[in-house]
């Protein structure tokens, strides 16, 4: 054979394999590609699920609450007597830590708006103090 057509079978292998190469690292390019898309995918359905849950949590601590309202008003009611003072600012802090605004805290307290936010400004100092 001459060095010519050497040299040429040499570079056409060269480029047979070259291409070969190129589809098989393409193949494993989109395996690795699906398996990403399924774990963001994964990863979504829990963070999804997380977000349920905290919404849930913070929906049944507010429940609670006003549970513990409603028991400590029929109590106390009845007795004819106002909540002691220090229970209704712990209730009035877990309201508002809870996501209620200030004027529904106010409301199923029986205190003033500007009364509360004042509660929560002082429980803020001494949170900060602390």
């Amino acid at each position: 054979m001459e060095y010519n057509t050497i040299v040429m079978l040499s570079a056409i292998s060269l480029c047979i394999l070259v291409f070969l190469r190129s589809i098989l690292i393409g193949v494993s390019g989109k395996k690795q590609n699906n398996a990403i898309e399924a774990l963001q995918k994964e990863l979504q359905i829990i963070k999804d699920t997380e977000s349920r849950e905290l919404e849930f949590q913070n929906s049944l601590r507010h429940a609670e609450v006003s549970t513990e309202l409603q028991k400590s008003r029929a109590a106390y009611s009845s007795k004819k007597e106002k909540i002691c003072a220090p229970e209704r600012y712990g209730y009035a802090q877990s309201m508002f830590q809870s996501g209620m605004t200030t004027d529904k805290i106010a409301s199923a307290l029986g205190m003033s708006g500007h009364e509360i936010n004042q509660l929560l400004k002082l429980t803020n100092l001494r949170v900060s103090q602390n």
